[in-house]
């Protein structure tokens, strides 16, 4: 490839202007200049100027003010500082005749000092007077010469009060780990509380998260809102006005409260209040205080009752295995155990145990079991001191077996109604609101737990052949189920009353299990009729296996209300609605 004449003489062409430019540059600027250049990361700033005498210091955590007064200072306030002073390069340096008059009698003089000992002290001068076009003259002496614009100006002109920060605490939320509480009360006597943030294994809960616990001899948790809001508070804590510097501290401080970081402590002393206002001032600090608003520390100055968990039963109910409720009067008691693995669905059985109510073995019903758990867990003390307390064999006792332990409470009903006296194994009974009868819950008769569903035939099963019987013993209707699936009856009943008779008794649902529960019926029930019940299942192509049931239905107790005796276990129970309609037509006989 060659090189054309027309190109190699546009080259030289552009050296020789390149030449001409570099020459001519130096000949039209005073030789003598050099750009003023401030250090990058300085950790001393110090301005004197026509709002006085400002020193800012930079340490590990942040930057502070060391003149006129000692406070942490404002990050932004000062990063706006440090942007402007690094903007004042040699690149933008203007040379400004050191003869030409300023505009103004306002100077400045800034130093500006680095961890290296690299130090630039500059004496800056105001020269123009139209705003937007007025020009700052740093000279930095040997250092050069150098320019910068108004926002240099106005981040210089800021007062000792802009570089204020009015937050208390340095610490931020989520770095506290521990807080302290000593309080004097009326009569001179300190008393001490602390908080601290830590995991602790706990029965009844498989993860162990930080949580906040009041420390010894306390001991216990602490809520988990009203702690976490409580120190956000404090990280949030601002002043409500700054008070005049003073060189000793009058009085001994009412309240001090302390906030442990991960590396750093802070303590605030505090004096009463007055007119809504307490005077404060940090520990390291002591001559510079201020006020702040007492309605923030409200939840300091009681801990105990303030922020105490509201939960008396603070566990999961998904890993429950057991639960023991025992009748401390009679000392009866009723064991419901899980049969399946831990969960919202797992199966629960009453087993046969010394001194069980239950004298076989009942399906407990998995609802019923997880509405008592959940309702455990979802009581909330509504006063911790009771007026009255329930005599000691009022209460019950209940035990949740985990895999890790045991839980045990004590309850027992509010003779007031519509609330509970709910207490720790030797513990301060607390009261509790609750929405439901509590009598229910803490029973110990096997019929309030178990499950609902008596009968449900599996596929392949079905009702093959159903006998009414009365009370002498006589034969009243019979229904049985032929090979064409339809059905052949006898004596008063049809085919359409048999099939609704034979669907409803495919699944058999309790509804309730005591008569005497009913508000319409104290007394035993009237017996109307008997039903035998066959059930066929397939068993292969040569046979099939029959069981049979047998029931007492009583008359009517009340509007669609009949109550069932199941002769084979002795169970008393009101069915479902479906069946209560299916029997109704002989119950009056």
């Amino acid at each position: 490839m060659r090189i054309t004449q027309t190109t190699l003489f546009l080259v030289l062409a552009n050296l020789a202007c390149g030449l001409v430019i570099w020459w001519a540059i130096p000949s039209s600027q005073d030789t003598t200049f050099r750009g003023l250049t401030f250090p990058t990361q300085p950790n001393l700033i110090e301005i004197e100027g026509p709002a006085g005498r400002i020193r800012l210091e930079r340490a590990n955590a942040g930057w502070s003010v060391t003149q006129p007064y000692t406070w942490p200072a404002n990050p932004w306030e000062v990063q706006r500082l440090l942007g402007e002073l690094a903007l004042v390069r040699e690149a933008n340096a203007r040379f400004i005749d050191a003869s030409l008059p300023a505009a103004s009698a306002d100077k400045w003089k800034i130093q500006v000092g680095a961890d290296n000992g690299q130090s630039v002290v500059a004496n800056i001068t105001l020269h123009g007077s139209n705003i937007g076009t007025r020009t700052l003259r740093l000279d930095g002496g040997e250092r050069g010469i150098a320019t910068a614009g108004e926002p240099l100006l106005k981040a210089l002109s800021s007062t000792p009060e802009a570089y204020r920060m009015d937050a208390v605490f340095d610490i931020p939320a989520f770095e506290v780990r521990a807080v302290g509480i000593r309080q004097t009360d009326a009569n001179g006597k300190e008393q001490r509380w602390g908080l601290i943030l830590e995991s602790r294994e706990k029965v009844g809960r498989t993860e162990s998260a930080p949580a906040w616990h009041f420390e010894a001899p306390l001991d216990f948790a602490a809520d988990v809102e009203l702690t976490t809001r409580a120190v956000a508070s404090l990280s949030d804590l601002h002043v409500a006005r700054f008070l005049p510097r003073r060189t000793t501290v009058a009085e001994k401080p009412s309240m001090r409260l302390s906030v442990e970081g991960v590396n750093r402590r802070q303590v605030l002393m505090i004096w009463p209040a007055k007119d809504g206002l307490c005077e404060a001032c940090l520990e390291d600090n002591p001559s510079q205080p201020f006020l702040l608003e007492q309605q923030i520390l409200a939840a300091w100055e009681n801990p105990v009752n303030q922020l105490r968990s509201r939960q008396p039963c603070d566990f999961d109910p998904a890993g429950v295995k057991g639960i023991t409720l025992t009748n401390k009067r009679d000392g009866r008691s009723l064991t419901l155990h899980r049969i399946d693995a831990a969960g919202a669905t797992g199966r629960w059985e009453m087993p046969v145990l010394a001194g069980s109510t239950a004298t076989r073995r009942l399906e407990v019903s998995v609802g019923r079991a997880q509405q008592f758990l959940r309702l455990l867990t979802a009581l909330r003390v509504s006063d911790n001191k009771p007026a009255v307390i329930a005599p000691d064999a009022e209460w019950s006792k209940v035990e949740l077996d985990f895999a890790t332990g045991k839980l045990a409470y004590e309850i027992s009903p509010d003779p007031t109604g519509g609330r509970i006296f709910i207490r720790p194994l030797n513990g301060e009974p607390q009261i509790c609101a609750i929405e439901q009868s509590v009598d229910r819950w803490i029973s110990v008769s096997p019929q309030d737990w178990r499950t609902e569903t008596l009968v449900r035939l599996q596929a392949g099963t079905q009702v093959a052949r159903m006998t009414l019987i009365d009370t002498a013993g006589k034969t009243i209707a019979e229904a049985r189920l032929g090979t064409d699936t339809r059905w052949a009856t006898e004596g008063e009943i049809s085919s359409a009353q048999a099939a609704q008779l034979a669907a409803s008794l495919s699944l058999v649902q309790a509804h309730s299990f005591s008569s005497s529960s009913l508000p319409f019926s104290k007394e035993k029930p009237v017996w109307s009729f008997s039903i035998r019940v066959t059930d066929r299942s397939a068993a292969g192509a040569a046979a099939a296996s029959e069981t049979t049931r047998n029931y007492r239905v009583s008359r009517a107790q009340g509007p669609n209300t009949i109550i069932l005796l199941d002769e084979s276990d002795g169970t008393e129970f009101v069915p479902e609605p479906a069946l209560i309609e299916a029997l109704t037509p002989w119950s009056s006989l």
